[in-house]
């Protein structure tokens, strides 16, 4: 199977390396707490093809799930931006949003949903980045999967590049990525004041801003019922787990590593680690690649008509940041889950797919 890696990059590639700069925590060096292969499980899965009714699906770009409903954010469509479709059937149950710069329309570049968990109002947080916009909006799961935008809320113009925002409450924003400045940026939503959290200052002078920001990339999710966020790096091996001032509780890294070493590797000679971090109320997920775009390349050049390698990786951990299981993605590459917890279902975006298939993977365990 011949396959290149342009899809994949659009989000996070060298041709959007100003643009799609995630912010995450860096260190000059840190002692290994774990290795990788310490899960106290590791279990292969494999996919089963969603098949939807009620509305064809053209490029679906981003996944999310609220109680009984799946969400799909569609790129390169013009009107039907969001999907909202039953868990039980993928029967269409509402699809709303249209292109433009108005109030509640949609630019071409929809970001990743944040995982949210705990939180008492079943809502999707959405941040639209060239309108620079962050929307709160509520879904009706029951039956029609009605949406309301409950609030919005503007990207001050020193936020412009972040690709991560959710609301962490009513008065705080949090957001990441384009941020050099630190790991994390704590937006009070009514006076746009703004604080950085900088955990993992680099220590060579000889790393621009620029490195800074090209390194500073991940990825978060939080769970209200702790008060806790889970960050991953999409190129430092390392899970971060915080509280809701930025303050860490917890870092659990498999590997040794120097963050001004990793910066001066070109984009494609960097090993891709955490790549999207999802979360319920007792567990982490994390989306592990291991490798870097170049190796990526070849193993996709590599494999032939009736085999996809594996290069798909869940990580769970507890939210004490201990490592519980290591799940096996097989036939496929994903870059972003997400949790079906009702049915203790995986969900992801075949990107290797031509048709960007959604698929899910069944898990004997409670998620």
């Amino acid at each position: 199977m011949k396959t290149t890696l342009w899809p994949y990059r659009l989000w996070g590639g060298k041709n959007w390396a100003v643009l799609a700069l995630i912010i995450m925590t860096s260190c000059s060096s840190r002692t290994t707490e774990i290795d990788i292969f310490s899960f106290e499980h590791e279990i292969a899965l494999y996919p089963i093809k969603a098949e939807f009714h009620g509305k064809e699906l053209i490029y679906p770009n981003s996944i999310t799930i609220v109680d009984s409903t799946l969400i799909l954010i569609e790129r390169s469509v013009s009107s039907g931006i969001v999907n909202v479709y039953s868990l039980h059937d993928f029967e269409i149950k509402n699809s709303f949003g249209v292109r433009g710069r108005g109030p509640d329309e949609f630019s071409d570049i929809i970001q990743h949903i944040i995982s949210i968990t705990g939180s008492e109002t079943p809502s999707i947080h959405i941040l639209d980045w060239i309108n620079k916009r962050l929307s709160d909006i509520s879904i009706d799961s029951s039956y029609t999967g009605q949406t309301q935008y409950t609030r919005q809320f503007i990207l001050p113009p020193e936020l412009m590049l972040v690709q991560r925002a959710a609301f962490l409450n009513d008065t705080t924003v949090i957001c990441m990525g384009g941020i050099y400045r630190g790991l994390m940026a704590f937006v009070d939503v009514n006076t746009d004041a703004t604080k950085y959290i900088e955990v993992y200052p680099f220590k060579s002078n000889q790393i621009s801003i620029r490195q800074m920001a090209e390194v500073y990339r991940g990825e978060f999710a939080i769970n209200h019922k702790n008060q806790s966020i889970a960050v991953a790096s999409k190129w430092i091996p390392e899970i971060l787990i915080t509280d809701f001032s930025g303050k860490i509780r917890k870092n659990t890294s498999f590997m040794e590593y120097n963050i001004d070493n990793i910066a001066l590797l070109s984009e494609d000679d960097r090993v891709l680690h955490y790549q999207d971090i999802k979360a319920t109320e007792n567990f982490i997920y994390a989306v592990y690649i291991g490798k870097s775009y170049n190796e990526l390349l070849q193993v996709m050049d590599h494999s032939d008509n009736s085999s996809t390698p594996v290069i798909s990786e869940i990580h769970v951990f507890d939210w004490e940041g201990f490592p519980v299981t290591r799940y096996i993605l097989n036939d496929g590459f994903y870059q972003f889950i997400e949790i079906d917890k009702l049915n203790n279902r995986f969900f992801a975006i075949d990107v290797s797919s031509p048709d960007r298939s959604i698929v899910y993977f069944n898990v004997d365990n409670n998620l």
